[in-house]
């Protein structure tokens, strides 16, 4: 009788374990999209992935890549979340915006904050599908911003 006690033990002991070193927990990567007015722009609370080295493939002379507010030389906090990269995104954007949608790169850990402008509203006050963005910029984990694109 004791001996099968001990293995049930030990196999819920195990089945936990296994379980609990499954994954890496998303912490503020999660997957509801909820809006944010508080602010005066709503923020899209779904993180999407995306590739840097993808997006880079894009980038032309019109891309920004230095002289930013932040930089590898003057960072801001650690960007481990999306409120702390999108106050450092914000420090690069001078034009108005209502929406800010994000994106991450677990493998490169930068994040892709897209500043958005819907262009007009439909008669109920929600936005129309026609919308423009007004800047994208990408923040490195470790504070900084290292692109923009508009």
């Amino acid at each position: 009788m004791m001996k099968k006690v001990t293995a049930v033990i030990l196999a819920l002991l195990m089945a936990v374990l296994f379980f609990g070193c499954g994954t890496k927990s998303d912490g503020d990567l999660g997957k509801r999209t909820t809006v944010d007015k508080s602010n005066g722009y709503s923020i899209i609370q779904e993180v999407l992935p995306f590739e840097y080295s993808e997006d880079k493939k894009a980038f032309d002379e019109n891309t920004q890549l230095d002289g930013f507010k932040t930089s590898e030389e003057n960072p801001g906090n650690p960007a481990k979340t999306k409120s702390t990269a999108l106050e450092i995104a914000k420090q690069e954007v001078t034009d108005s915006f209502d929406t800010v949608k994000f994106s991450y790169d677990r493998t490169r850990g930068i994040w892709k904050v897209t500043f958005i402008l819907a262009a007009t509203n439909n008669d109920d006050g929600s936005p129309k599908t026609d919308e423009k963005t007004v800047k994208t910029v990408y923040v490195d984990e470790d504070g900084y911003a290292v692109a923009a694109v508009k």
